[in-house]
């Protein structure tokens, strides 16, 4: 994980009190492990991946450090504690970035299906608009699109794991895909009002 000048939450801060950071970390890292996965895991209802774990971990633990811990009567308990609640938030926040993922994904299937419920002849043209209009998005734009809105025979790929293996953040992957969509529904409706008889 890189160390900035301004570091986030979820990053763990170099320090001259690096030894007695990491020996405080390697005491309650267990309890913190288990209070994460169980936070997330309870709001979300399904295991947690370990990179979620670990993201939270570092935070609620970075939250421990600058805590007054003189007067604490069970380190472990408010370690647990701390990464329990930081786990909930991002259990909530997977939950946001799931019903992102999945109305952009039905924002893409209305385009292909709002002016072609008629027959099947009307979808396939469509289709095939959709297709041609494609063309006109940025090499990137196609590629988010094709793998988390549309899918492979595999399926579609959560956009946050998109995010992750091109070395992005997921509001950005998002911001792609929302931009992607917009100038496909655009294309497409221009198309299929050339397309009319009356030409409107």
């Amino acid at each position: 994980m890189t160390v900035t000048e301004t570091p986030r939450p979820d990053e763990w801060v170099a320090g001259d009190d690096g030894p007695a950071r990491l020996a405080l970390f390697v005491d309650v890292e267990g309890a913190m492990k288990a209070g994460a996965r169980n936070g997330i895991r309870n709001t979300v209802g399904s295991l947690p991946s370990e990179h979620d774990v670990e993201d939270v971990v570092v935070q609620a633990f970075n939250e421990l450090w600058l805590s007054d811990r003189s007067e604490i009567e069970s380190l472990l308990g408010l370690a647990r504690t701390i990464a329990h609640r930081r786990g909930i938030d991002r259990g909530r926040r997977i939950l946001r970035e799931r019903r992102d993922d999945r109305k952009l994904g039905m924002d893409l299937l209305r385009l292909s299906d709002e002016d072609s419920a008629r027959d099947q002849l009307e979808d396939a043209k469509t289709l095939e608009i959709v297709q041609q209009c494609k063309e006109h998005l940025t090499a990137d734009q196609r590629a988010v699109v094709s793998a988390t809105v549309e899918g492979t025979i595999d399926g579609t790929m959560p956009l946050k794991e998109y995010a992750e293996r091109r070395g992005t953040t997921y509001e950005a992957c998002r911001r792609m895909v929302e931009r992607a969509i917009a100038a496909l529904r655009r294309c497409v409706e221009t198309a299929l009002r050339k397309d009319r008889p009356d030409g409107g």
